[in-house]
């Protein structure tokens, strides 16, 4: 594991999107934590293109964070068609599809950033509404070098 500064990896991660301008509104997430990058631009790139996916044409995605608590929390919301309640608690579940899902996909890439975000001590939810959008909001601990400064 390594030093990961989640700033520059949200800022290269929403760079390497093909979406018109993400927002990125990441300015209070200056934190290192400790992990893998790659894995974790694996699991920003996954929740990045989710919210590509579900976002309507030219509809807003907007990548943001902040340092609470700990932990680097970053959030990924779009202003897309939502997720029913009864879905929102299986939607990290292995090869799970939210009925009346549109995209293509195989039900692993949810499953696949959990299992990321746990294997380097954080945590992932999901808050969501239908018509409303989704925001996912992943928190990450600092490395000790953050959190004895």
């Amino acid at each position: 594991m390594e030093a990961v500064e989640s700033h520059e990896l949200l800022c290269r991660t929403a760079w390497r999107a093909e979406w018109p301008e993400p927002e990125l509104d990441a300015d209070r997430l200056n934190a290192t934590v400790r992990g893998d990058e790659e894995l974790l631009c694996i699991a920003f790139t996954n929740l990045l293109g989710n919210a590509m996916k579900y976002a309507p044409d030219g509809g807003g995605i907007c990548i943001g964070g902040e340092v609470e608590g700990g932990c680097a929390e970053v959030r990924v919301s779009d202003s897309g068609i939502g997720i029913q309640a009864q879905d929102l608690a299986r939607v990290f579940d292995r090869y799970f599809r939210a009925e009346g899902a549109k995209a293509a996909g195989s039900g692993l890439g949810l499953y696949l950033v959990r299992q990321i975000v746990e294997l380097h001590g954080g945590t992932i939810r999901a808050e969501s509404a239908p018509g409303q959008g989704t925001r996912m909001i992943v928190r990450l601990p600092l490395s000790a070098r953050e959190t004895s400064a």
